[in-house]
């Protein structure tokens, strides 16, 4: 799921900030109000920045020009043209203009990512496709980014690895599970790290020093 840094700067009683704030991507605006703008942007998200009036959180561009209103509890970057919101407690997804593409309807909800998204309460997780629609009703604790078309997954405190149809492709026996990479992936064994295959085959045992 994604997760946005937040790298705060604050300006009290200021009606305008220096320019030169451009270079690490954010200006800061406004009047006696506190403006805590928040630069650090994750990769490959897209052209508006988050920003933070009393608050709540808005969106501003480039130049600090605000674009979108602090109104929201909660924020995140953009990605494939929604971003993540939160409010009155409910989360649903903005675009660019502001303009609710899903309502705010669920307790928690990840970034898209290859046209899908992980969403649903906080202890049971599924996969959402652009419209909101579930492609995978929630029943997962946890569900991670998918990479390499599996995503790890958690069930009774155990990590595996599904597909988009949510089928267990490697069942959970794992302690702890990360994105597969260049077709290997690492995970760990109750007593031990491995690299395993997405058949869950286990290529490297034992691999602490080097993938540390």
């Amino acid at each position: 799921m994604c997760r946005s840094q937040s790298r705060v700067l604050a300006f009290r009683g200021f009606r305008w900030a220096v320019a030169c704030l451009i270079a690490i991507g954010a200006t800061a605006v406004f009047g006696t109000t506190v403006v805590i703008v928040v630069p650090v942007k994750a990769k490959g998200s897209g052209p508006l920045y988050r920003i933070r009036e009393n608050g709540k959180w808005g969106y501003m561009d480039r130049r600090g020009s605000v674009v979108i209103p602090a109104q929201f509890e909660h924020a995140e970057d953009f990605f494939e043209h929604k971003a993540v919101v939160s409010l009155e407690a409910k989360t649903g997804y903005i675009d660019e203009a502001g303009k609710w593409q899903i309502e705010p309807k669920f307790l928690s909800a990840g970034c898209f990512k290859g046209g899908v998204a992980v969403a649903g309460s906080l202890g049971a997780q599924g996969l959402i496709d652009s419209t909101g629609r579930f492609l995978i009703d929630p029943q997962f604790e946890t569900i991670e980014d998918f990479s390499e078309g599996l995503a790890a997954a958690k069930e009774e405190q155990l990590w595996g690895y599904i597909n988009k149809t949510g089928r267990w492709v490697i069942p959970p026996r794992f302690a702890e599970a990360y994105p597969f990479v260049d077709g290997l992936a690492l995970a760990r064994l109750a007593d031990r790290w491995v690299y395993i295959d997405p058949a869950g085959g286990v290529v490297r045992d034992n691999v602490w020093d080097g993938a540390n």
